[in-house]
């Protein structure tokens, strides 16, 4: 996303805004996320986190293709999506202390962090090589 818009707009306050849209669930879900957590079923809770986040992609992954692209829909799934994580990334963890006897904790957290770890840095090597090849499906610079 950030590539995309920093490139697309040219502007770096519309790359500082994309970074605040992301802190803010963040900090809003430090306070009630916890409560949220201890109260749901959490492999449910993971579940419906990850197919929210899978939904709002594909909806605006869809909508920017067949619409005239409007930067807002970004915007809002960049805040979606990041609300999205700061409740997801607590439940996981949650659910694997949970669900994991203490002798095998350290292993299964590991084995959680290299899983996260690595399809980041597989996920960023794609987006890189296809940007690379084949751009980002540039628009008019500084249209916001």
């Amino acid at each position: 996303m950030a590539w995309y818009i920093l490139e697309t707009t040219r502007s770096e306050v519309a790359l500082g805004t994309l970074a605040v849209l992301a802190a803010v669930p963040a900090m809003v879900l430090m306070i009630f996320g916890g409560v949220i957590i201890d109260r749901e079923d959490r492999r449910r809770l993971v579940m419906l986190l990850d197919a929210g986040r899978a939904v709002v992609i594909l909806t605006v992954a869809v909508a920017r293709i067949h619409a005239s692209r409007p930067d807002w829909q970004l915007y809002l799934m960049h805040m979606l999506v990041s609300a999205g994580f700061w409740m997801f990334w607590p439940s996981i963890t949650a659910l694997i202390q949970e669900l994991t006897p203490d002798s095998e904790f350290v292993n299964a957290n590991t084995f959680l962090m290299v899983g996260v770890q690595g399809g980041w840095l597989m996920a960023g090597s794609i987006v890189g090589f296809v940007y690379g090849h084949i751009g980002t499906g540039r628009c008019t610079p500084g249209r916001m």
